[in-house]
């Protein structure tokens, strides 16, 4: 069978057109033309990338729409229309894939790539484990017997799975564009809760989450209050490790160590553990991989170079904004941190004003750079100009040209930390390049 994604770089499209791969089927895709990360493993495993075009659509095609595009786009229009053609949004055909699984979804407003990809890691060694991974990652085999997802809430997509298992991360109001409240927001993880069918792993430190319903499922909680059946005990952080006891449904597991101080990290590493653990997962076999998590694309990717240190992050809330600052200041010591943030949404950029003034502000210097040029069309009266004012003088503005980089290299030695979910990781390529040059 051929599948043809129209928005194939998207971090989701990107891992469903492996997936696809993987399974045997015939993938093409079509995108932008600009650079985009998840190309790179795209192009590894010889899917061919398109320029949009109408004649990319033909006749009697299985075509999987992302979900950032809609008629206005000429191929999306083009498969509507044509009675030949299978459409379907991503969410719809991840929804019937899930179905033919043993499946856990990983939703919740942050941490969500991260701790399926350290899910994935602790069920790989005990089952034939696929994987759909929100940074471009995803593997699925025909005989593969378990399938963990990371499932996200925007637009309520994820009200299409039913996964047997699911993690809840946090509830932390996003996507404020389509949910108008908290309690909405509440409301949508306790529907995708309640289509759960065995049993869930909830973030027991969030309120919010301690709000769900969970009826008859078993429920483990996790966190690092010793209220709940998952934490760390004697928890210590030196020298850039973790050091903690395991405290498992009352049971001491033993000392563990993991080579990362961010207690967000932690948080997401405990919740894997449960889902690993309620799966059925042996004791013996969780504490033997609990290693093996080695990172994801674009979360907290730390290029050392000694004074000068430069940090690719996905964070794009202002929670995210905020914990990943900490994080660097645990990891580098009595260093300045610079933050870099491209905005991505409109409607988020003007909910959380405030928000994001006060997250930026807790580096030692916070600059931003322009929105992309689509993020317009939510509100054609907002601008780069009303962002800034609402940011406040001490935020700077960098423009995407050698003035705006040689001015960012005034902070000299420091930790520079770039954070978004489009394309900052370029303005740190030009930055590494500007001091190379000096």
């Amino acid at each position: 069978m051929k599948i043809h994604f129209i928005g194939i770089k998207g971090s989701g499209m990107s891992s469903l057109a492996l997936i696809c791969k993987s399974l045997g089927y015939e993938v093409t895709g079509s995108d932008v033309d600009l650079f985009i990360f998840t190309q790179k493993e795209l192009e590894e495993h010889e899917i061919p990338i398109y320029s949009f075009d109408a004649k990319n659509i033909k006749d009697n095609m299985n075509v999987v729409i992302g979900n950032a595009f809609d008629a206005s786009n000429l191929e999306v229009k083009e498969a509507l229309a044509n009675k030949t053609v299978d459409a379907v949004y991503y969410y719809e055909f991840l929804g019937r894939l899930i179905d033919q699984y043993e499946s856990i979804s990983v939703a919740g407003t942050h941490g969500k790539t991260t701790s399926t990809s350290m899910i994935k890691s602790l069920l790989v060694p005990y089952k034939e484990t696929g994987y759909l991974i929100g940074d471009g990652t995803g593997v699925l085999l025909k005989n593969s017997e378990l399938f963990v997802v990371e499932s996200c809430e925007f637009q309520d997509h994820f009200l299409n799975y039913h996964p047997d298992y699911a993690l809840i991360t946090n509830i932390d109001l996003d996507h404020v564009d389509y949910f108008k409240s908290l309690e909405q927001y509440i409301q949508s993880f306790q529907t995708f809760v309640n289509q759960v069918k065995n049993g869930v792993v909830l973030f027991g430190d969030d309120n919010n989450v301690r709000k769900l319903s969970t009826h008859e499922l078993k429920v483990l909680y996790y966190g690092l209050s010793y209220e709940n059946d998952i934490y760390p005990k004697n928890l210590e952080e030196v020298n850039h490790q973790s050091h903690f006891n395991l405290i498992v449904c009352g049971e001491d597991w033993g000392t563990v160590t993991v080579d990362f101080i961010a207690r967000h990290n932690l948080c997401n590493l405990l919740g894997s553990i449960g889902i690993a653990h309620l799966v059925g997962v042996p004791r013996k076999m969780i504490l033997e991989h609990i290693s093996d998590f080695k990172g994801t694309h674009r979360r907290f990717n730390v290029e050392d170079f000694g004074e000068r240190v430069y940090i690719d992050d996905y964070a794009h809330h202002p929670t995210e904004i905020r914990v990943t600052i900490e994080a660097c200041r645990l990891r580098f010591d009595n260093k300045r941190v610079v933050i870099v943030y491209k905005p991505d949404r409109v409607s988020r950029t003007q909910y959380f004003e405030k928000e994001f003034r006060e997250a930026l502000l807790t580096a030692d210097a916070a600059y931003v750079i322009d929105f992309p040029p689509t993020a317009f069309k939510e509100d054609p009266s907002y601008s780069m100009d009303k962002f800034l004012k609402g940011l406040g003088e001490e935020v700077i503005y960098l423009s995407d040209d050698l003035n705006g980089v040689s001015k960012l290299a005034e902070n000299g030695d420091a930790i520079y930390l770039f954070v978004s979910t489009k394309d900052v990781y370029k303005y740190k390529d030009k930055l590494k390049e500007f001091f190379k040059d000096l």
